[in-house]
Order: C-alpha cells, then sequence, then structure tokens
C-alpha cells in the first residue's frame, strides 16, 4: 500500500482553513463591518486521509484533527502583481494531537471586501519532515457577499495557486506547485439555530457547489465567524468537519467617555446582540438588550478601576447574576457575564453613592429649614410691629410730639 502525499493532506488541511478565513461577517442586512485587532476564533478541525492500496478494497481511510486558532494582529498594506491592498493580517496557530504536529502560519484578508488574497502555512513533522505552502487567489476568495439574506444566490470564478515544499532531515527539498480555477455557485438557504462547543447561536446555511464538491457554511452574526462548515468531495462523503469551540470578539461596542480629577477615561459596553436604552452615572451603567429566543447573549464591560468604590453587581431585569466573571489588570476592569434573550434590561453597578452626598443633602436641608424659620420670625416680627406703627403715625397720639422731638 502507498499513502498518498503528505503535501495533499497539507493543502487539504490548508484549505479547510482558507474556507474559514475567507469566510467574513454580515451582521443581518447591514453594512460590511470591521474587526478589532486581537479579535480572535478556536477552531477543530477533522480531515478525511487516505492510504491507497492497489488491490481493490485493501485500502483505508484515517481522519486528521486539527486545532487551531485565527487571530486578527493587524492592518497593514500587502502587495500582489504590483497591486497595493489593505489587509488584515490574521495569524494561524494550531496543532495535530497524537501526532505532534504543529501548523502556524498568516493570511491576508483585504479590507475592502474581506476577500482572501494570500495565505502561508507551516506544519512541522518531528524527525521527518517539514511542510510550507503559499498560496494567492485571483479575484479575493469570498465565500459571502453583502447583504446576505435567506434566498440570496451568487457565483464566484477564482483562480488559485499554490506553491508547496517539503524539506527534509538531511536538507533535501521538494517543490510542488499547484494551480486550479474554480466556480463556485452560492445560496443562503435558511436562519435557524446551531449548537457547537462554543455554544448555541442564530445561524445563516449557507450551501455552495462546485465540481470537487459541495460545502454547508453555518454563519453566525453573533460570533462574526461560522460555527460550523462541512465540506463534502464530488461523490457526496464528508471530506472535512470544522467547528467553533470558542472565540472572543464582539460584534456590538460602545464606548462612554468620563472623566474624573481632572482625566478622561473610557467605559466600554460590548456586547454580540445590539444594546440600546444606554446610560451611564457615577455609579452604573444600564442598557438593554434584544435578540433571539433561548439562544444565550454575552456582555463584556470595561470599567477603569478609579471608578470603582464596592463590590461589583450585575443585574438582569432586577435579578442579580451570579456567575460573571471579573478580570481586572492596573488600569481596568473586565466584567464578563451571559444573559438568555430575547429583551432584557442590564444593569452593572460598580460605585456607591459618594459618603459626602449625604452630607450635602442634610447641609442643603438644614439650610433650607433657617431660611424657613428666619423668614417666619420676620413674618412676625413684622405682624406684632404694625400697631406700633400706626400710632406713630397717629397725628393725634400722645406720643406723636416725643417721636417728633427725637428726630
Amino acid at each position: 500500500m502507498t499513502m498518498v502525499p503528505r503535501t495533499l493532506l497539507l493543502l487539504l488541511i490548508l484549505l479547510s482553513i482558507a474556507n474559514i478565513a475567507g469566510l467574513r461577517p454580515v451582521r443581518g442586512d447591514v453594512q460590511q463591518p470591521s474587526y478589532a485587532i486581537g479579535d480572535h476564533w478556536t477552531y477543530s478541525s477533522s480531515s478525511l486521509a487516505s492510504v491507497a492500496s492497489p488491490v481493490p478494497g485493501t485500502g483505508a481511510n484515517f481522519s486528521v484533527p486539527v486545532t487551531y486558532n485565527l487571530t486578527v494582529v493587524d492592518l497593514e498594506t500587502l502587495t500582489l502583481n504590483t497591486t497595493s491592498y489593505v489587509a488584515y493580517r490574521e495569524a494561524i496557530s494550531g496543532s495535530i494531537p497524537l501526532a505532534f504536529w504543529h501548523l502556524s502560519g498568516v493570511s491576508f484578508a483585504r479590507q475592502s471586501d474581506l476577500g482572501l488574497l494570500e495565505q502561508y502555512s507551516d506544519v512541522s513533522f518531528p524527525l521527518m519532515q517539514r511542510q510550507s505552502a503559499t498560496s494567492t487567489f485571483s479575484p479575493a476568495l469570498s465565500n459571502l457577499e453583502f447583504p446576505l439574506y435567506v434566498g440570496k444566490t451568487w457565483s464566484q470564478t477564482v483562480t488559485s495557486r499554490s506553491v508547496a515544499t517539503i524539506q527534509y532531515p538531511l536538507g533535501l527539498a521538494k517543490t510542488v506547485q499547484y494551480f486550479n480555477t474554480t466556480t463556485t455557485t452560492y445560496s443562503v438557504v435558511s436562519r435557524q439555530l446551531t449548537t457547537v462547543t462554543a455554544g448555541t447561536y442564530d445561524t445563516y446555511l449557507v450551501r455552495s457547489s462546485s465540481t470537487p464538491g459541495s460545502t454547508e457554511t453555518y454563519y453566525s452574526p453573533e460570533a462574526m465567524q461560522i460555527v460550523e462548515q462541512i465540506n463534502y468531495n464530488s461523490t457526496g462523503a464528508v471530506v472535512s468537519t470544522t467547528t467553533l469551540q470558542s472565540f472572543d470578539a464582539w460584534p456590538y461596542s460602545t464606548s462612554f467617555q468620563t472623566s474624573y480629577a481632572g482625566a478622561s477615561y473610557s467605559l466600554i459596553i460590548r456586547t454580540d446582540v445590539p444594546a440600546t436604552r444606554m446610560a451611564q452615572d457615577p455609579t452604573a451603567v444600564t442598557f438593554q438588550v434584544s435578540g433571539n429566543d433561548t439562544v444565550t447573549g454575552r456582555a463584556n464591560v470595561t470599567i477603569p478601576i478609579i471608578f470603582n468604590s464596592t463590590i461589583i453587581g450585575i443585574k438582569v431585569d432586577g435579578t442579580t447574576v451570579t456567575t460573571a466573571s471579573i478580570l481586572k489588570d492596573s488600569v481596568n476592569y473586565y466584567v464578563f457575564f451571559t444573559f438568555p434573550l430575547s429583551t432584557h434590561t442590564l444593569s452593572i453597578t460598580y460605585a456607591k453613592v459618594p459618603a459626602f452626598s449625604s452630607l450635602v443633602i442634610l447641609a442643603i436641608v438644614g439650610t433650607v429649614a433657617a431660611v424657613v424659620i428666619i423668614a417666619a420670625i420676620l413674618i412676625l416680627f413684622r405682624r406684632r410691629r404694625s400697631p406700633t406703627t400706626e400710632r406713630l403715625s397717629d397725628p393725634y397720639s400722645v406720643s406723636a410730639p416725643l417721636v417728633a422731638s427725637c428726630r
């Protein structure tokens, strides 16, 4: 029996990652989103490989599991064939369990439409070999077209060029090139709930097909990426499955600029569903969220430490949340918590009413009371003086000459 060259296996793995990297988030039927540096997603992928044999029926298939991270690390200029693009640099890192294989690389997604322009990956096999591959796509590979809605269809023809190099332990190297032009048709067939390791999400199911096979992609606006993708070959057999394990990316972010002791600070609310009716004061911040029933929403609130003077409390519709995760550094608290959907009011209390406020209130009350008392005394005094004044102004009064002489 002979094994299919590992170069082909590497390219199969890279194709799975390229499908993820080239898939971009669409928030409903709205404008194209932008990424923040540090956004990242962790995936688990299983690709099918084969051991071939000249004897019919004696071959074997086996699954290659891959766990990898996709992280937005920069926004930079990429030049391909004398043309420059502004692109997101996305770092790829991962491993193949039990085989001690390590995966690393980088992909470039064009900022203007978030299509995948180029991808480089490196896979090392300890004591055996090292494989690297660079793939470029013309035009940029984009597995979604804005806007996204159920019933939409489109097609794309992309030419890919891959150069793979195998480095052996004794220093020998082999380079293989692959060229491929593929036309793929896409259709958004439904909107549904999809459950994966990372959670349950409201997703769009996008089905695509081409000569090599077909793909089912489940995209989540809340995750800003796909949550599951299944690739089939031309006969309908599954060749790879990719699912979202965890992520840290926020589709919605609002910042409050506040000041303290003459300095400016930012209080930031990040959510995976729209947040409205936001309000902030020296002691708390409140906002309302709304989303699909049975889906769990997420929030991450950044609070400057200098504002904090009590135990941070979180409430959903007035009920205290006890499962929040609160981290901090030298500058901020980071309050992460989840909440049920659909519509709820959330509040985060981070400070007490200042102690001096009670004294100020007492002082104001005391001042008002004093003014009232003094006013009452003056009124009473004037009332008591009125008869005497009348007598002094009476020309027939006995006391009038005396008053006149005193002047």
